[in-house]
């Protein structure tokens, strides 16, 4: 393998980080309108006491930390499955480039040893 096809192939790969990057930072917003929309807290006013008994309280308490606590189990999960599969695809894209690139300058080698 030359240097500069080692050189092409870590350009590719440094492309393909940043280009996960990017992408997974778009992720963010509907990750958390989804996990909004499907997990709602109660509101605060209910948890601060604006009537109720002390069980009811408990009751909103327990079920806040339940549904805080699967909010962000959901969005780890999401966060790292997302990011997992986009590096996973930008990394065959970008390999897919590179072995593209090799042909070409196999068949311009070619050509310029028939001339």
């Amino acid at each position: 393998v030359s240097t500069q096809s080692t050189g092409r192939v870590q350009r590719y790969f440094a492309d393909a980080e940043v280009t996960c990057a990017a992408y997974c930072g778009t992720l963010a917003p509907p990750v958390h309108k989804v996990l909004v929309d499907n997990l709602p807290l109660p509101s605060p006013l209910e948890l601060r006491g604006a009537g109720g008994t002390p069980d009811r309280k408990l009751e909103l308490w327990n079920q806040f930390k339940l549904h805080a606590h699967a909010r962000l189990l959901a969005a780890l999960l999401a966060a790292a499955g997302a990011a997992l599969l986009v590096r996973i695809q930008v990394h065959m894209v970008s390999r897919y480039a590179h072995l593209k690139a090799l042909q070409v300058d196999d068949s311009a080698a070619v050509d310029d040893d028939n001339d």
